[in-house]
Parts: structure tokens; C-alpha cells; sequence
């Protein structure tokens, strides 16, 4: 079963829906605001010659410096990275009205989503160049719910073991008051003889 909410219109209590300068999407046919999932797509899915000559920490610090272009994820959701280091990575992703459960509190998928999205990124930036990172598990604790007020989340990843072919991470989700409403642990597969870009897999 699907719910999607009532989104109340710009001004009205939720934040717009992020678009890439955080403004709404007006159909060029009319002047109705087009809905997220009728947009066009923004972003751009990094060629695998990049992921050869570059490691996804030199990707990821590209990327939040604007010298590479950003993931389609990131415009749909408004995740973005705030800080990549060997081993460690921050990312944000704002408590939009777009994320409501038929509760009135950011789904739990989305919470999951920055979690996990924070904990590969970090293994990811640990991997030599041509490393490709296949996800096998996520274990999160919700600890909290979470308002869609339009603040930040942030989400604090690090590396807590990295072998030849397995990858442990673990990540804490914090609301915009310091306080934790996520602890996540999660593995990944090494892949050293795979593309990074998994776009045409085999």
C-alpha cells in the first residue's frame, strides 16, 4: 500500500520541494508547478573513465567543490555532502515536507536513505581507484522521530573495518537540536575487479 501526503503549497507550512536552486518547476505548457517525479531529471551519473583515474574521495570533494556534477539523487531529495576524509564522511539532507509518513514525521525509508547513502560513501572513500562497493546488509535504530521542519539532518559515517573483499561502517543520524534519531551499522562487498560505475552491469 502507497500513501502519498498533501503537500501544502509553497508558504504554507513544508519547504518547496528541492530543485537545483531550491525552486519550484513551472511546466512550460501552463503554469502549473510540476510534482517532483514529472520533472525533468537533474544531476548526472559519473562515466566509469572517471571512477578509473580518480578515487571516490577525490570524486565526493569534486563534487561538493562544484568541479564534478552531482547525482540525480541529490536534487530529487536535497541530500548534499558537507565533509569527505579517508575513512569518514558528512552528509545533510534537509527534514522537507516531501519525506512525510502518513504520520507527520519523515519516513523511516528516508532516514535509512541518508544512513546508508553516508555509510557506502565512507567505505567507498577508503577504496583504492577502481574499487567498485556492492551494499549487503543495513542494520538502523530508529531512536527518535523525526519533524519535517525543513531543518537539517546530518549524518556522520566512519569505517570500522575494511579487509580485501569486506567492509564494516557505521553512522549516526543527528536532527537539527545535536540530538540522535538514527544509529546505523551496515557492510559492503570489495570489488576490485568490477566498474565502479554500475550502470551496465554485467
Amino acid at each position: 500500500m502507497c500513501f502519498i501526503p498533501s503537500i501544502p503549497p509553497q508558504g504554507q507550512g513544508d519547504p518547496a520541494a528541492p530543485t537545483e536552486r531550491n525552486e519550484p518547476v513551472v511546466s512550460p505548457s501552463s503554469s502549473h508547478v510540476l510534482d517532483p517525479w514529472q520533472r525533468p531529471a537533474l544531476g548526472e551519473v559519473l562515466g566509469q573513465e572517471l571512477w578509473d583515474r580518480m578515487s571516490a574521495l577525490e570524486i565526493f570533494r569534486a563534487q561538493k567543490a562544484g568541479e564534478l556534477p552531482n547525482p540525480p539523487i541529490y536534487f530529487l531529495t536535497g541530500m548534499r555532502i558537507e565533509d569527505a576524509v579517508p575513512g569518514e564522511i558528512f552528509f545533510a539532507l534537509p527534514a522537507h515536507g516531501w519525506l512525510s509518513s502518513p504520520q507527520r514525521t519523515v519516513q523511516d525509508g528516508a532516514l535509512a536513505m541518508l544512513a546508508d547513502t553516508a555509510l557506502n560513501c565512507a567505505i567507498f572513500a577508503s577504496t583504492p581507484v577502481g574499487t567498485a562497493v556492492a551494499s549487503m546488509d543495513l542494520k538502523a535504530n530508529y531512536l527518535r522521530p523525526v519533524v519535517p521542519d525543513g531543518r537539517d539532518l546530518r549524518a556522520y559515517r566512519r569505517v570500522r573495518h575494511i579487509g580485501r573483499t569486506i567492509a564494516v561502517a557505521e553512522s549516526e543520524v543527528t536532527n537539527a537540536d545535536g540530538k540522535t534519531v538514527v544509529l546505523a551499522t551496515g557492510s559492503a562487498m570489495l570489488r576490485s575487479a568490477s566498474p565502479a560505475n554500475l550502470s551496465k552491469p554485467d
